[in-house]
């Protein structure tokens, strides 16, 4: 991977982390204008639920990744 590609790859990454932050502040208080309190309050627990989730299958994934990668490697020195 050149320099120009990972440069991009970053930018994207940080316009997407960016653009969901904005969203994210925008989203909650058009969902509170249209749920009672008490159905909010759910919402947001169950949300923060699912991001404590994602959180933990992005770290397992993250881990898994090169483990998976080197039995890749040794599988091509074996054939």
């Amino acid at each position: 991977m050149n320099q120009k590609s990972t440069l991009i790859s970053i930018l994207r990454i940080g316009t997407t982390t960016l653009l969901a932050g904005v969203l994210s502040y925008v989203y909650h208080p058009l969902m509170l204008q249209f749920m009672s309190v008490e159905t909010f309050g759910e919402f947001s627990s169950m949300l923060g639920v699912f991001n404590i989730l994602g959180v933990l299958t992005a770290g397992i994934g993250l881990f898994l990744m090169p483990k998976i990668a080197q039995q890749r490697e040794n599988a091509h020195d074996i054939v």
